[in-house]
């Protein structure tokens, strides 16, 4: 079933083109643009704790060095997060799901979770997440969207939190995405926009479920995408993606 409710661009680990990916800086900024809905990424430290993270490695995003999964809440807290996108962003922290998750109330905004998983920590990845999301997710916001390129990640979240919409992620569309999709109850593919082929679309949208495309920065990719049949994409720049499709008279919602 088509998820109508979720808008046609959605903010890429927050609004990632103009502050540091997954951070509540970036959550805030989308919300600034007039985003409705954001993407952000989480995954466990070694204690068990969500927090909003892409990477396993820290060095790309943060003033640290190593595995996030090796590390204590304690230690990751200590992290800047913001520094090396720009001085503006300096002493931006690695922020908890539950912290994300509070931002995002107050900022009314949708939400996509990405689950990203150690190796082996796919289902206990899963379990936790919906774990935090069922505690605290506010009724007031329209249900989110959970997805993970792991489908052991998926159905241990689904176990846990049924009643969550859930999309699998892929780079490339495997032959058997929909015997998988099927048994995974997902509502959406996520589809890397590199690889995606109209033929693809037409399938998946046949068998009624919504494709969306990460990640789409440029307003001639999105538009052939929205031809085709593309439900949404991710963006860096969800503003700029907004109007340069509106210009083209693309329906936005």
């Amino acid at each position: 079933m088509q998820d109508t409710e979720i808008p046609r661009v959605l903010g890429h680990r927050g609004a990632a083109g103009y502050a540091p990916e997954n951070t509540l800086a970036s959550i805030r900024y989308a919300a600034q643009l007039g985003v409705k809905w954001i993407e952000i990424d989480a995954r466990l430290t070694f204690d068990e704790v969500p927090v909003v993270f892409h990477d396993d490695r820290l060095g790309r995003t943060t003033n640290g060095r190593g595995s996030l999964s090796k590390k204590l809440l304690a230690e990751i807290s200590e992290l800047d997060a913001g520094a090396w996108f720009g001085s503006s962003f300096v002493r931006q922290r690695i922020p908890t799901l539950l912290d994300a998750l509070e931002e995002i109330e107050r900022l009314g905004l949708g939400l996509n979770l990405e689950l990203k998983c150690s190796p082996g920590k796919e289902k206990e990845t899963g379990r936790i997440m919906a774990s935090v999301l069922q505690s605290f997710w506010s009724p007031k916001l329209p249900v989110p969207v959970v997805s993970s390129f792991k489908a052991a990640a998926l159905s241990a979240f689904s176990e846990v939190a049924p009643n969550f919409k859930r999309a699998l992620i892929v780079h490339r569309l495997p032959k058997d995405w929909l015997p998988i999709g099927q048994l995974l109850g997902v509502s959406a593919i996520h589809c890397d926009c590199r690889y995606l082929k109209h033929n693809q679309v037409r399938n998946i949208r046949q068998h009624g479920l919504a494709v969306r495309c990460f990640t789409v920065n440029q307003a001639e990719i999105a538009a052939r995408l929205f031809s085709w049949g593309v439900t949404s994409v991710f963006s860096d720049f969800p503003d700029q993606i907004n109007q340069s499709v509106k210009a083209l008279g693309i329906p936005l919602e």
